[in-house]
């Protein structure tokens, strides 16, 4: 259920409640790899609560064995950096003479040593890295959550034009930053309060049609646009019949170019140039 709902808004950037939440039922039933592995991803995912989770994430791999936190990449090198361990133990020194007794220099370190110093080695510092990167993604996108934050919400009033202009210039930089995991969920986010304004649904499916194979998403989305709150705007009729036709779907196109001739009379005057 937590990962379905994260499937939707894990890239919201206060979407703190639901990780929360997940957070707490995995905790509560002890399953700290899986609380680990969250945390990871959390602090790889700019949000604004992010200076908190790390906080939280050092304390947890700091009392937690190491097995429940590597990923399994870390798992690998501590597996061979262990087996390269042993290999010298039980080899010795090959570059003394015959005959010499090899004397260590210090006692081998017990496992729990070996544990904490991969810990501060490989596993922190890692962790470090994941979060300062984003926290300088963070940083880009809070200005940006600022302007849009006013209005997130649906709303049958009309949006202040600042919010608007908002809404464009955060689209805009996610585009240029080209995460495409990112750009749909903003677009996504944005038919919350955008809902009544044509010109963001027009401009998510211009950017769904970039992308090939896409015309089942971008049917969808014109589907909802056309029935739920956009249904007597001739302006998203024309611009889906514009695409089918660009698509090579003629009849399709022509099948959205009669139903916009089925309104009202006010509603017909912008067909006139097609």
């Amino acid at each position: 259920l937590f990962g379905r709902g994260l499937r939707h808004v894990s890239l919201d950037f206060f979407v703190q409640p639901l990780w929360d939440r997940y957070l707490e039922f995995e905790m509560s039933l002890g399953n700290f790899p899986q609380a680990s592995g969250l945390y990871l991803r959390i602090i790889s995912t700019p949000q604004e609560q992010m200076p908190e989770y790390m906080t939280k994430y050092k304390r947890l791999l700091e009392t937690r064995p190491l097995a429940e936190l590597m990923t399994p990449e870390e798992a690998v090198q501590f597996d061979k950096e262990r087996a390269e361990r042993q290999a010298k133990e039980a080899g010795g020194n090959p570059d003394l003479p015959e005959g010499a007794v090899d004397e260590p220099s210090q006692q081998p370190k017990n496992d729990a040593e070996i544990d904490t110093e991969f810990k501060a080695r490989v596993v922190i510092p890692a962790r470090e890295a994941v979060h300062k990167a984003a926290m300088e993604e963070r940083e880009k996108r809070r200005p940006l959550e600022a302007g849009i934050n006013r209005r997130n919400y649906f709303h049958v009033k009309s949006m202040d034009e600042n919010v608007l202009s908002s809404w464009r210039k955060y689209l805009e930089f996610e585009e240029g930053e080209g995460h495409s995991d990112r750009i749909r969920n903003l677009y996504e986010r944005s038919l919350v309060p955008c809902a009544h304004y044509t010109e963001f649904w027009v401009r998510f499916a211009a950017w769904l049609d970039r992308a090939p194979g896409s015309i089942s998403a971008i049917r969808d989305l014109y589907t909802k646009a056309t029935t739920v709150f956009l249904r007597k705007r001739p302006a998203i009729y024309l611009d889906w019949a514009t695409m089918e036709e660009a698509h090579g779907y003629v009849n399709e196109a022509r099948s959205l170019f009669q139903q916009v001739q089925t309104f009202p009379p006010e509603h017909v005057e912008p067909i006139e140039p097609f």
